[in-house]
């Protein structure tokens, strides 16, 4: 994890974890920050998921490194920062972290 931050940066880990509510990420959110892995800056930092478009989502489904890539590099990346998240998951995303 400290590899993954260190290259994402801060914001990443905890945005992750705001993500899923149903599997207890807001849980392990709180967790992180209580035990100084993450901010509470970053881990409420206002961001929205953009939801990654259906090619890109078959491809990364096919779960072969060269159709991940392809993917990756299909995705608009032009306004940074983004989150992008699978559709089907997207109304399961924590927008108000509370602590």
């Amino acid at each position: 994890f400290v590899v993954l931050s260190a290259w994402c940066g801060d914001r990443f880990m905890p945005t992750v974890a705001r993500g899923r509510m149903s599997y207890q990420h807001p849980t392990h959110l709180k967790a992180m920050v209580e035990a100084g892995y993450t901010s509470k800056d970053s881990a409420q930092w206002n961001v929205t998921p953009t939801q990654i478009p259906n090619e890109e989502c078959l491809l990364l489904q096919e779960a072969t490194p060269q159709s991940c890539l392809l993917a990756v590099e299909r995705l608009a990346w032009n306004e940074a920062p983004k989150y992008f998240m699978y559709p089907r998951k997207i109304s399961s995303w924590n927008s108000n972290p509370t602590f």
